[in-house]
């Protein structure tokens, strides 16, 4: 399950429960198709409440190009994973093999923190 919630220049992805690939495309879909899109400065990805990740190696690699594309245009972008599970691990990981994202991103514990990277990476003290 997810729910998307705006918050002035950002957006966090709040997953729960077991996530799908349907999930992680649904919540995509619903920020990059938004008008406040184009303004966004950072997302966090909030995986705490998950129990499980289904994440193949054909929904990384759509996640990774979808991202990779829709940023591409975008100036300090920050994009923040929170979570401990394996599976998302394993992704964030494969997105810094990979190196086609044009943000910055990290994976991180807490939601503090990844807001505290999102202030460094934007040079906003609000975040």
């Amino acid at each position: 399950m997810v729910e998307v919630i705006w918050e002035g220049e950002g957006a966090i992805r709040l997953f729960s429960g077991d996530v799908t690939a349907a999930d992680l495309d649904l919540s995509a879909k619903l920020i990059q198709d938004d008008s406040r899109f184009p303004a966004l400065k950072y997302v966090i990805h909030d995986f705490k409440r998950c129990h499980s990740i289904d994440v193949d190696s054909s929904t990384r690699d759509k996640i990774v190009a979808r991202a990779a594309v829709a940023t591409m245009s975008m100036k300090r972008f920050a994009s923040a994973f929170v979570g401990t599970l394996p599976e998302l691990q394993e992704l964030v990981r494969y997105f810094k093999v990979v190196q086609v994202y044009d943000g910055e991103f990290d994976l991180f514990a807490s939601v503090p923190e990844a807001r505290a990277f999102i202030a460094r990476v934007n040079g906003a003290a609000n975040h």
